[in-house]
């Protein structure tokens, strides 16, 4: 649980990031769930996983998937070197691997009949997007300038 709860942590994480980062070029991040599910290159998430082992495989697939996508698009960039959309992009990298070692490493545990206490525990990945406060006086999270 403590791993499924922290993946749902991070990924608003990102979102806001992103959407901060948009904004800073003078875009406006604008989306909707349906939306994000149109344009993505994800699967659909299986109705019958049920198990522990069944989630993670289908996590696995789709974090995969998302990393795949992601360095694609740091590659797709015009000046990649040194943008902060392109340390963003980075910083997003380091984060999906660390999310795929963890589901990796519980997935072979959970096959191997490792107990419980000895799968790798969640920790939270804070430190990779510092927090400021916006004009509304809510914390969100940015590139650091």
């Amino acid at each position: 649980q403590l791993l499924f709860g922290g993946l749902a942590r991070d990924l608003p994480r990102i979102i806001h990031a992103l959407a901060a980062e948009i904004g800073g070029l003078g875009g406006q991040a604008v989306a909707t769930v349906r939306m994000a599910a149109l344009r993505s290159n994800l699967r659909e998430y299986p109705l019958d996983a049920f198990s522990a082992h069944d989630h993670l495989r289908a996590l696995l697939s789709s974090y995969s998937r998302y990393e795949l996508d992601t360095k694609k698009a740091m590659q797709a960039m015009r000046n990649p070197e040194g943008s902060d959309a392109s340390r963003l992009l980075q910083r997003i990298c380091v984060l999906i691997e660390r999310h795929l070692w963890l589901l990796e490493a519980c997935l072979e545990g959970i096959v191997i009949g490792t107990p419980g206490s000895k799968l790798p525990k969640w920790a939270p990945t804070r430190e990779n997007y510092p927090r400021r406060r916006d004009r509304a006086g809510l914390s969100s999270l940015y590139v650091r300038r």
